[in-house]
């Protein structure tokens, strides 16, 4: 049972909801009185406020205990209606005849006769000492009345006494049952004069009637409950359209609460496709980022620098700009550049080794196929295998003169491999992204420049051939032609990569 809150009937054991509502009746039918709980529960929490018991060695102050046979009736029978027994007076003393007949009566009576009517289980003469029996014609009569006539028939005696009274027929009857040997009826009046003196004596005690008292009270009690739950029913009968109302209102309710539910189990498989779509995109994005955009800046940066190559004049510039910067130590500027990606081994495969810039061991370099088409052009495989750090400085030397220059100390393409999970083309990016903070947009416009990753292709095609539906920002400083999925730029042009 909780401590606190209401508690409904249904949540009580049956006898002890017939207790609880014999202690106290609750108003609301559907609610169990709880003031002796609440009592109870206040009179422990002040003990342990006052320090009276702090610990489960002091639950014995607070056990009553009852070491009496009636204090235990008086407090612990008295809901239950039950009459008590006192066993300290002269229990009664049960025969047994000889021949196996039940049992005798308090005053010790047998179903068997002798010669005439007289009874085997006292001598004429004998007596007990007890003056409130006596027999007259082989009747016995409570009380010291006795019939007399002429007549041996025991309704003769009790017609000519005129005292016939329910303990007489009583006895006249056991008379007749022990002269006729009628054991039934002998059993029967036995039990019956039995109960009812016991009912006498239990009447007699202090405990008795007061345990009769109360559970009259009890059953008054009870009554006057039935009578006002009538009384309850009878209201709630006269208030059947409000109660109409009420299920209504609460149907209505259910059924909002259902739309509801049903709405926001629509707007969470939305959210669900929503986010499946973007994990879809996003991948794809990711995979369009690590092995097709490396490919598409290599072509764009390759193709500028060969359209300066048709222009001799453009071409010079572009070396005297670059040189001006070596002799100026611009590209010994230290930068500081996030992790352009998170490298997934699923889109490239091993392609080459190469031995780190601090000794060690060999790694494994790692390169996309979409990328290894712009090497096999741009620094074909010798004898010998790819030599990851040559190829990427002919990579750089296709995309800007005096490469090598540039590329030297910190920035050499071993520390790029290094810096970049010894990816190639993530450390290809890395050296475009890093001459792009070296130099100025108008310096490098192939360059990388705005935020970092570049905006989502539309469609995110898998071919450089199609056409985007609208360039991004750093394309629109290059030619229509030298956009990013444009017609020169995609590797399906005819012209071959010079070297």
């Amino acid at each position: 049972m909780p401590l606190t809150g209401p508690v409904h009937p249904k949540d009580v054991f049956r006898d002890l909801l017939r207790v609880l509502e014999a202690l106290d009746q609750s108003p609301d039918p559907n609610v169990v009185a709880m003031s002796l709980r609440d009592e109870a529960v206040a009179f422990v929490l002040e003990g342990w406020n006052s320090g009276k018991w702090t610990q489960w060695s002091d639950c014995h102050k607070l056990l009553e205990e009852q070491d009496g046979v009636g204090e235990a009736l008086e407090e612990g029978l008295e809901a239950f209606d039950e009459v008590a027994v006192d066993y300290d007076d002269d229990p009664v003393i049960e025969d047994v005849d000889e021949d196996g007949g039940d049992v005798g009566g308090p005053v010790g009576l047998s179903a068997k006769t002798g010669p005439g009517g007289v009874d085997l289980g006292h001598e004429p003469d004998e007596s007990d000492g007890d003056d409130s029996w006596s027999s007259v014609d082989g009747a016995t009569v409570s009380g010291g009345h006795a019939i007399a006539s002429s007549d041996p028939s025991p309704l003769a005696a009790a017609s000519e006494a005129g005292v016939v009274t329910l303990a007489v027929a009583r006895q006249v009857l056991y008379h007749d049952a022990k002269r006729t040997g009628d054991d039934v009826m002998l059993r029967h009046v036995r039990s019956r004069m039995q109960t009812e003196d016991q009912k006498t004596k239990d009447q007699a005690t202090r405990i008795g009637v007061l345990l009769m008292e109360r559970g009259r009270v009890a059953r008054d009690a009870e009554r006057q409950a039935n009578l006002d739950r009538l009384a309850d029913d009878r209201l709630a009968a006269k208030d059947l359209e409000a109660l109409k109302r009420q299920r209504a209102e609460a149907e209505k309710a259910t059924a909002e609460a259902r739309l509801a539910h049903l709405q926001q189990v629509v707007v969470n498989r939305r959210d669900a496709q929503a986010r499946k779509e973007r994990d879809v995109v996003d991948r794809c994005f990711r995979r369009w980022l690590q092995t097709q955009y490396p490919a598409i800046l290599a072509r764009r940066c390759i193709c500028v620098l060969r359209h300066f190559r048709l222009t001799p004049g453009a071409l010079r510039g572009f070396d005297a700009t670059i040189m001006r910067h070596v002799q100026d130590k611009t590209f010994r500027r230290q930068l500081f550049i996030k992790d352009i990606w998170i490298a997934d081994a699923t889109f490239t495969h091993a392609w080459s080794q190469a031995k780190g810039p601090f000794g060690g061991a060999p790694r494994v370099v790692r390169c996309s196929t979409c990328f290894q088409e712009i090497v096999n052009d741009v620094a074909p495989q010798s004898h010998a295998g790819h030599a990851p750090v040559e190829t990427l400085f002919k990579l750089f030397e296709a995309c800007v003169p005096r490469a090598r220059k540039i590329f030297d100390g910190s920035y050499t393409p071993l520390r790029l491999l290094e810096l970049n999970d010894y990816v190639l083309e993530k450390a290809f990016v890395y050296g475009i992204i890093c001459l792009s903070k070296w130099l100025a947009p108008d310096e490098f416009p192939q360059g990388v420049f705005g935020n970092w990753p570049p905006p989502i292709p539309d469609g995110l095609v898998a071919e450089w051939t199609a056409l985007a539906s609208s360039p991004s920002a750093h394309d629109a400083q290059l030619p229509a032609h030298m956009h990013v999925g444009g017609p020169s730029a995609s590797s399906g042009s005819g012209a071959p990569l010079p070297h």
